[in-house]
Parts: C-alpha cells; sequence; structure tokens
C-alpha cells in the first residue's frame, strides 16, 4: 500500500465522526413501567388431499419362424401399479404470545408519551421511574440506561400515543 492510500484512509477514519447523523438528546421523565402480553393469533389454511398413481411395466416377445411362412410369436408383459395419498390438513388456528413493554414518560415539553417496547423484536427493560436521556429517530426513542459496569446501553421504544401540551386555564 502507498504512502498516499494510507494518508488518504486514516484522514477517512478521523474525519468520519464529524459526518456522523447525530441524533437530538433529550431528558424525559419515566412515570412508569409495565410489562404486558400481546396475544395474536392467526389461521394457518387447510390443503386438499392429494392422490397419484404410478404404473411401470416390463416385458418381452419372441418370435419364431420356420422357412414356409409360418410366424410363431409369444409376448409376456408384467405391470406393477402403486398408489400414494396425503390426507386433507383441516385449518387450524395458532396463538401466539409475545412479552412487551410499555413505559409511560412525559417529554420536556410537558407532553405525555406512551412507549412500547416488544420482546420477539429487540431487547426491552423494565424502566424504573426517574430521569432518562433519550435521543429521538423518527417516531422512536433510544433511551439511554446506564449499567453497573459504567457502560451505557440503548433500548429502543417506539411511541405509540403522544398527548398533546395542555394549555393552563386563567
Amino acid at each position: 500500500m502507498r504512502s498516499s492510500q494510507v494518508a488518504l484512509l486514516c484522514a477517512l477514519f478521523v474525519l468520519a465522526p464529524a459526518y456522523a447523523k447525530d441524533k437530538p438528546t433529550i431528558k424525559i421523565q419515566v412515570l412508569g413501567s409495565q410489562a404486558s402480553t400481546y396475544q395474536r393469533s392467526i389461521v394457518v389454511p387447510g390443503r386438499q388431499g392429494t392422490s397419484q398413481i404410478n404404473c411401470s411395466t416390463i416385458g418381452n416377445a419372441n418370435e419364431t419362424s420356420s422357412g414356409y411362412g409360418t410366424a410363431n410369436t409369444t409376448a409376456n408383459s408384467n405391470t406393477n401399479c402403486s398408489m400414494t395419498s396425503t390426507a386433507d390438513t383441516p385449518p387450524r388456528t395458532v396463538t401466539r404470545e409475545i412479552e412487551q413493554e410499555n413505559v409511560s414518560a412525559l417529554l420536556p415539553d410537558g407532553r405525555q408519551v406512551m412507549l412500547w417496547c416488544q420482546q420477539g423484536y429487540r431487547q426491552c427493560l423494565y424502566l424504573q421511574p426517574g430521569q432518562y436521556e433519550a435521543e429521538i429517530d423518527g417516531n422512536a426513542l433510544f433511551i439511554i440506561v446506564p449499567e453497573l459496569s459504567g457502560k451505557e446501553r440503548k433500548v429502543k421504544y417506539k411511541a405509540v400515543s403522544v398527548e398533546p401540551m395542555k394549555v393552563a386555564e386563567n
């Protein structure tokens, strides 16, 4: 690798964080968190039964003739057939349960938001009431949760409802 290529790679590594997309960070107040189970039922369609017949024939023929125009012909054959069938399958209902976490929180502007995290799609946490930092990404909040090791974990929660700001009456 030439020195100009090495210099270009070093410059890219140094400048890459400057061009990274920063997500806005806010402080939220978690009011409560509760676990629930989402139950989903799907209908699996049935299937009509089928039948198939397979046959094979094996045979041979022999002919003998005499010089005076007479011929004697014999033929033997044997046919074997087998039938395979699959039975009808009736439709059935399959029920699945998915654990999810629902979090009620206040945004900095006073709006209350209901957040949702589904265990089957991502790692969810039971959040204790308190202050948390969060990154906004579209309709989702990445709540930053400190761990015992001193590291931080970002847990993705989708906003399912946002109450409008309450106007104070005079």
